[in-house]
């Protein structure tokens, strides 16, 4: 006879198996989405946004981010500009004064809501900082540039880092287009523990392991956040 629960995982123990009587063969799924671009997409954890602004002929322009509690990952971003070159930097650790204009972002998966913790702003001016991470865009045979990636670059949680874009090639106030798309449940934010978390057995994002459990034998499963799920399937 098979029997199947699907249990919320949260940051206190749950217990998923309960002791009996029988020795039983188990099936634990994790169903939080695999470790990808796609699957983050499909399961509504990626989300998009975007900007197009002008960049001052030999100045810079520059936006920010705040990250939300469990920081951000860029799964892809695409910087283009209607005349090169120009230098973007990313920068860490600046005192930035912000302009309080809002950039929205969008989840990718329209079915679920746009409900991202990171805000990105506009930035008047700012102070101090360290750069990095650098691209550089080139002027191209149509006067222009652009550059697609999927790097991925993880940012701290409950930080502000700064997006300058320079223009350095003498171009008549160019125009850039910035897109990221970024989750922030990503890496071990989707996994859960056969007990301890980091110090017990570990169903990673997507995976399931097969268990033979004697009687009285009993599981609890933990996560670094709440609200993951656990399949967990009994043959007896």
């Amino acid at each position: 006879m098979l029997q199947q629960s699907v249990y919320t995982i949260g940051t206190s123990p749950t217990q998923v198996v309960a002791p009996t009587v029988d020795a039983g063969r188990y099936v634990l799924k994790n169903l939080e989405p695999p470790r990808s671009s796609e699957q983050f997409a499909r399961q509504g954890k990626v989300y998009d946004v975007a900007s197009t602004f002008t960049v001052p002929r030999n100045t810079s322009t520059t936006l920010a981010v705040t990250t939300g509690a469990t920081g951000m990952q860029f799964q892809f971003y695409t910087i283009s500009a209607t005349a090169g070159q120009i230098q973007a930097n990313l920068i860490e650790g600046a005192t930035p004064v912000l302009n309080g204009v809002v950039i929205p972002s969008y989840n990718l998966n329209r079915n679920f809501a746009d409900d991202a913790q990171g805000v990105f702003q506009g930035v008047t001016s700012f102070t101090g900082g360290t750069v990095v991470y650098k691209e550089f865009l080139t002027a191209d045979k149509h006067a222009g540039g652009a550059m697609s990636a999927s790097k991925i670059i993880t940012l701290a949680p409950s930080s502000t880092y700064l997006f300058r874009f320079s223009e350095v090639g003498g171009n008549a106030d160019p125009k850039v287009f910035l897109q990221i798309g970024f989750a922030e449940l990503y890496n071990g934010y989707n996994d859960i523990w056969l007990g301890a978390v980091d110090d017990s057995l570990v169903i990673k994002a997507g995976e399931e392991i097969i268990m033979e459990l004697q009687p009285e034998e009993t599981i609890q499963a933990t996560a670094i956040r709440e609200g993951l799920k656990l399949s967990v399937m009994r043959q007896d």
